[in-house]
């Protein structure tokens, strides 16, 4: 081997770890004009383009290289990481595929082979890919995490909650398993469930404001208002800019009836996350308890320009034209709600006397 060409190669290693990837470039040319079959030269060369952004160049080396080389892993590996920075997600799997093919257990390459997928929604392979990965380490918590949020991704929640309950099973501290089986819960209506786990979530981080918020609207369903608020207050305090808290508190002070208070809290969420329908509708539905039609209809009609196929915005919409004497406006939206075929069964009836009565 051509102790001139070694000697441009470990120059090109100084220099690309001392970060003048330039000069490390042109020592790992000079290397391979004397000897271009250097493989790590090469590779080492196409890593330094891919770090200075031309990504072309890096693409060019690591085909020289694989042509050379097929069973090169760490090659083929790394042009499929240059791929898929770049968004060509197809050829980035290719390379993976033809990875795995030499190395079935190469677990970055099931890792960005999964997130593809994921990214693609093509859920099925992705979650393929995952179990491959728990063949080689069956207690990876991250790897039985993401099978649940792939899982339920698909649709199958049950197999979603099978999969975080192993994750706690295995780590009691991993929040984000504790959250997502608290979100199970809420969507169950099952709140003393939901307590339960943010609860379990807030002894291992008693900050984390996703816990917080889910306990706090556990309490809140529970009918608990004082630990609700005690909650909200503290969470407000240390973190002022977060508009969903703001937006829990108001529905707290609605619930209790404190309308002015409720709008203070709303209106402050509202400004937070403006681009938030859910804000809007319940900042709205507190300005028409207080008998503010025309700032109600402006902000159901905020909420309505974000979910325009909501049915409930339309509903109320047509109660805040009513009070105002606006009675084409009002049999409009009513009869908008009455089409909709996720009309809710709770207030149809009081549109419908509404109707009736226009």
């Amino acid at each position: 081997m051509n102790r001139d060409a070694i000697a441009r190669h470990q120059a090109g290693v100084e220099l690309q770890q001392a970060g003048h990837l330039r000069e490390a470039a042109e020592a790992y040319l000079g290397a391979l004009e004397i000897d271009p079959r250097l493989e790590l030269t090469r590779s080492n060369l196409a890593m330094v383009y891919y770090q200075l952004g031309e990504v072309d160049q890096a693409i060019q080396q690591y085909r020289i290289l694989l042509d050379a080389h097929p069973l090169n892993v760490k090659a083929r590996y790394n042009l499929g990481v240059v791929y898929a920075s770049i968004g060509r997600y197809e050829q980035a799997v290719e390379q993976y595929r033809q990875v795995l093919n030499l190395e079935g257990g190469h677990a970055m390459a099931l890792h960005n082979l999964a997130w593809i997928y994921t990214q693609q929604k093509r859920y099925g392979e992705a979650i393929g890919v995952y179990e491959r990965l728990l063949e080689h380490t069956p207690d990876d918590t991250q790897v039985l995490y993401q099978l649940g949020q792939l899982h339920r991704l698909a649709g199958d929640a049950v197999q979603a909650e099978t999969y975080w309950r192993t994750v706690v099973t295995v780590d009691p501290r991993h929040v984000n398993a504790l959250l997502a089986l608290a979100e199970l819960s809420r969507l169950r209506s099952d709140w003393k469930g939901v307590l339960k786990y943010a609860l379990d979530a807030l002894m291992v981080e008693p900050a984390h404001p996703a816990a917080r918020i889910q306990a706090a609207r556990a309490h809140m369903e529970l009918l608990e208002y004082t630990q609700a608020a005690t909650l909200l207050h503290t969470l407000a305090e240390e973190q002022p800019q977060l508009a969903e808290v703001r937006y829990h508190l108001g529905i707290l002070y609605h619930t209790l009836g404190q309308l002015e208070e409720a709008a203070a809290q709303l209106a402050e969420a509202v400004r937070l996350g403006e681009h938030h329908f859910e804000y809007q509708n319940e900042y709205a539905s507190v300005l028409y308890r207080l008998g503010l039609y025309d700032d109600a209809v402006d902000h159901f009609r905020e909420a309505e320009a974000l979910a325009p196929d909501n049915a409930v915005i339309k509903a109320n919409l047509g109660f805040c034209y009513l009070q105002l004497g606006n009675r084409d406006a009002a049999q409009a939206y009513f009869e908008a709600f009455l089409a909709r075929p996720a009309a809710e069964e709770s207030i149809k009836l009081s549109v419908q006397c509404a109707l009736d009565l226009i």
